[in-house]
């Protein structure tokens, strides 16, 4: 995998003002590209229950399930699922 990096260059220079991620640590290591999300997280549950009473999103990219908690993680991985069952 080779990564521009004026894209990444640029990437960091977004504003992130008035975004729910916002001046706290989100996840593991962002800047090795690491996006699980951190165990203090504020994405964690964060995210629209209509993702999972809808089929839209039942699993991450991990093949985890998003939970029925209060909510599903915002992000790509959920911190606390359990293995997607098709």
């Amino acid at each position: 995998l080779k990564l521009d990096p004026d894209y990444w260059d640029s990437w960091m220079n977004e504003s992130s003002t008035g975004n729910l991620l916002n001046g706290t640590k989100n996840f593991i290591d962002y800047e090795v590209f690491n996006f699980y999300l951190d165990s203090n997280s504020v994405a964690i549950n964060s995210g629209s229950m209509n993702v999972i009473n809808q089929n839209k999103l039942n699993c991450d990219l991990d093949n985890i399930g998003r939970t029925n908690d209060s909510g599903p993680d915002i992000g790509c991985f959920e911190l606390n699922g359990t293995w997607c069952v098709y």
